[in-house]
């Protein structure tokens, strides 16, 4: 749910959900204000308890570069091994597009760029930024939010991503 300047939404989200008493993924809910630069994600079991991991989110994981590529002046595909990833259908809504990825999974403090697309083994990106020296290094999915509420027996799987949550 995106709200202009403010959530005048009254009601609860309901996420949670019972498939005919067996526990299964939970539900979720993102609310996120349009001018904000991250939102609020909601994962709610409705007290059922279900298996760990079982509600898992788009992620790009942990990957090793092989190839590094430029596409035009400002756009990168960068290769991986294996094949971790859906290509991008936005009729199906497949794909890692959207996401954001750190080239350098050793530390933090590296720049942040966001996924325009992907194939089963590369994504691709616009930056400014000479990325031809990433090869051999780990890129790594970073998931930002300011509030993270996972409850009643939810549990959630962001499959090796690195989570950030602003406020706790």
């Amino acid at each position: 749910m995106y709200y202009d300047t403010t959530n005048t939404f009254t009601g609860s989200y309901g996420t949670g959900y019972n498939n005919n008493g067996s526990a299964s993924g939970a539900g979720t809910a993102f609310v996120k204000q349009t001018s904000a630069a991250y939102g609020q994600l909601l994962v709610d079991n409705n007290n059922h308890v279900a298996a760990a991991s079982s509600t898992p989110i788009r992620r790009v994981g942990r990957q090793l570069i092989t190839g590094v590529y430029r596409v035009s002046g400002s756009q990168w595909r960068i290769e991986v091994a294996n094949n971790p990833w859906r290509k991008t259908d936005a009729a199906l809504d497949w794909g890692v597009d959207g996401l954001m990825v750190d080239l350098d999974a050793s530390e933090t403090s590296s720049p942040l760029y966001r996924i325009v697309s992907n194939t089963a083994n590369t994504i691709t990106i616009n930056t400014s930024d000479n990325l031809a020296g990433v090869v051999g290094q780990e890129l790594i999915g970073v998931q930002t939010f300011d509030r993270l509420t996972v409850t009643r027996g939810a549990s959630i799987d962001f499959g090796g991503d690195r989570v950030v949550i602003l406020n706790p």
